[in-house]
């Protein structure tokens, strides 16, 4: 199951004040729960393990949009650029020239 999808009820939310987590949350998963899931848990007082809780948590805080907010000032561009630089990998052609030398007795 992606990570986009456990945070279907909050990705609305997350994706309206902070749209390079809601995009980065539907990205590679080991980008979202290394980098993006620790940031949100902290932001939220939640374990990044428990999404359940962390998706919870951010449909109920009143202060949501302003932490999003404050997120998303702090790291959208970082995301951003390494998003990018994620995509342009997945498109790489990857050239390889091999020359064998012989072993001269």
């Amino acid at each position: 199951m992606k990570i986009s999808a456990i945070f279907n009820d909050a990705l609305p939310i997350i994706s309206k004040f902070a749209p390079s987590i809601g995009t980065a949350l539907g990205g590679p998963i080991g980008f979202a729960t290394g980098y993006i899931l620790p940031i949100l848990a902290k932001a939220f007082n939640a374990n990044p393990q428990n999404l359940s809780e962390l998706v919870n948590n951010i449909i109920s805080d009143p202060d949501s949009q302003t932490k999003l907010e404050s997120i998303e000032h702090e790291h959208g561009d970082w995301l951003c650029t390494t998003l990018d630089s994620i995509g342009n990998l997945a498109e790489a052609e990857i050239s390889v020239k091999l020359k064998w030398q012989t072993e001269k007795s």
